[in-house]
């Protein structure tokens, strides 16, 4: 898996974090590629209309990077207190904006990897 990741791209420092957050979310090796394309590259951010601007005011308060594991937990707290929403309501638009998926890693996990802000 080593090579693989190696292979990749993937910069030494990170493999390891890398390969924890994609593990549970690939089937075969291969579906490495993609979570690699989404960290080093961002996705294009799924925005439903209605969250438009609940994401785009989320998004402004999304603090700079580097992010940390307590990023998400931060961030998510704070954009609760300013909206109201909640739960699903809450995270799915946001995880949908910053991975252009609806299912994937912790997202404090994942956070800390990610190289690039979204653009909404």
């Amino acid at each position: 898996v080593r090579d693989r990741i190696s292979a990749l791209g993937v910069p030494a420092d990170l493999a390891e974090s890398f390969w924890a957050v994609a593990k549970g979310n690939i089937t075969v090796l291969d579906d490495l590629a993609p979570w690699w394309a989404l960290i080093r590259d961002g996705a294009e951010p799924l925005v439903d209309e209605a969250d438009r601007d609940f994401v785009a005011q989320a998004l402004a308060m999304l603090p700079p990077q580097p992010w940390t594991a307590q990023t998400w937990g931060d961030w998510t707290g704070a954009v609760k207190a300013a909206t109201g929403r909640k739960g699903k309501d809450l995270f799915r638009p946001l995880r949908r904006a910053l991975t252009g998926r609806d299912a994937g890693p912790e997202m404090a996990d994942l956070m800390p990897l990610l190289r690039h802000r979204p653009q909404v």
